[in-house]
């Protein structure tokens, strides 16, 4: 699986199902688990961090990480 978040904001009021929502449900109903990769899992994060240094030298305290989530957008670039 590759996003765990449960919703999404699609206005200032309203918020739809998003992936993780859909394999937690899935997950509880058959009593697996996926394999989760992506926000906020930290490999994600570490990966664009190399392409960019493949790039450029740049220092992680040098990047700002910017989403509409903070558990998985924010958290997981921490």
């Amino acid at each position: 699986m590759a996003n765990s978040d449960t919703q999404y904001p699609v206005s200032r009021l309203d918020v739809s199902i998003a992936t993780g929502g859909i394999a937690n449900l899935v997950e509880q109903t058959l009593k697996r688990s996926f394999v989760h990769f992506g926000k906020p899992d930290s490999q994600m994060f570490m990966y664009a961090f190399e392409q960019i240094n493949a790039l450029q030298n740049v220092e992680k305290e040098d990047i700002l990480m910017v989403g509409d989530t903070l558990e998985t957008d924010i958290l997981g670039s921490v």
